[in-house]
């Protein structure tokens, strides 16, 4: 059996995003719902199936507005179905979780069992088995595989951008350590993709603070521009702290910058508009630029192209060569 224990929540520490529990279709005709009810308020829109027999009513599918939501809640009705032996793993486990991933498909969940028989799926179930139980821990009352586990798991399925991304979470949120990583990975010695998974690992770092600095570090990393210096501080004369930048290239005086706060939603301070934050954002920008720091920033639009970035930053570290 696998060991198991508690999600803990002290003060501090990270906790998993929420996880809204389905209506199963046996406990709704337990409680005197027919099939035929259930049918029609699907038709009226007040229950929505996300899959056979594991439903939202109207108020819930409106929290769970974000696909990542609706998974987890999905994830939640298949766990509620599983025997004792079997545990939420891989990607269903990372989304329990929250760890990052993105453009993947929701429409399966994974589980894995402590058996011989290889993986097989169903339209709804997919099955991963093992000769190594996994550490369990029980999440908003699903019981999925620890931290280290399933970014390990996940590693090895996943490309090296996406892989980096789970790596840089897990060690950012204190998840995992590296060492628990590197001990998961001595489990998985012999399982299919554990050679990506072990670069994803060797390549991690606990100070990315977001999936748009990860695949930052990873496009930088791929065209021979990785920066030397991560979550880098710069202070004026007087050794006052005046920003603390993603990525520094220190010998150029080269600053560089994921912008990602649009899409992460980072919280205002009370009273302080968005209008506000710009200007302080300028203001910070001038102070860096007094002190002779060249600022390169991109979106996440621009992770998608690439040569924008390159440009940007090739540009400015040559600029900044020329002038000395």
């Amino acid at each position: 059996m696998s060991a198991s224990r508690p999600l803990m929540t002290r003060p501090g520490q990270y906790v998993p995003p929420p996880t809204i529990h389905p209506a199963l279709r046996r406990r709704l005709v337990e409680q005197g719902t027919v099939d035929n009810e259930i049918q029609r308020d699907i038709r009226q829109g007040s229950r929505h199936a996300l899959a056979r027999g594991i439903y939202l009513d109207q108020e819930n599918a409106n929290a769970a507005q974000w696909p990542e939501d609706r998974y987890r809640s999905l994830v939640a009705g298949v766990a509620e179905r599983l025997s004792s032996e079997t545990v939420i793993s891989h990607i269903s486990a990372a989304a329990v979780w929250g760890l990052p991933f993105w453009g993947m498909r929701f429409d399966s969940v994974h589980v894995t069992k402590p058996v011989r028989s290889g993986t097989h799926r169903s339209a709804l179930v997919h099955v991963h088995s093992t000769t190594a139980s996994p550490t369990v821990a029980t999440v908003h009352g699903i019981r999925v595989t620890a931290p280290p586990r399933t970014v390990i798991d996940c590693a090895r399925m996943l490309d090296f951008e996406r892989a980096v991304a789970l790596v840089d979470a897990a060690l950012h949120n204190h998840l995992a350590t590296p060492a628990d990583l590197l001990e998961e990975l001595d489990v998985a010695a012999r399982w299919h993709g554990v050679a990506r998974a072990r670069s994803a690992v060797r390549f991690g770092d606990g100070l990315s603070e977001s999936v748009g600095e990860s695949r930052s570090r990873v496009l930088l990393f791929r065209h021979g521009l990785t920066p030397p210096a991560v979550q880098y501080e710069v202070h004026d004369h007087r050794g006052r702290l005046i920003a603390r930048s993603d990525f520094a290239y220190p010998e150029a005086n080269v600053l560089a910058e994921f912008d990602g706060r649009a899409k992460y939603g980072r919280l205002l301070k009370p009273g302080k508009s968005a209008g506000d934050a710009a200007f302080e954002e300028k203001l910070r920008e001038d102070a860096l630029r007094r002190l002779g720091w060249m600022v390169v920033r991109w979106t996440w639009a621009d992770l998608n192209a690439p040569e924008v970035i390159l440009a940007r930053l090739r540009a400015a570290l040559s600029m900044s060569r020329a002038h000395r």
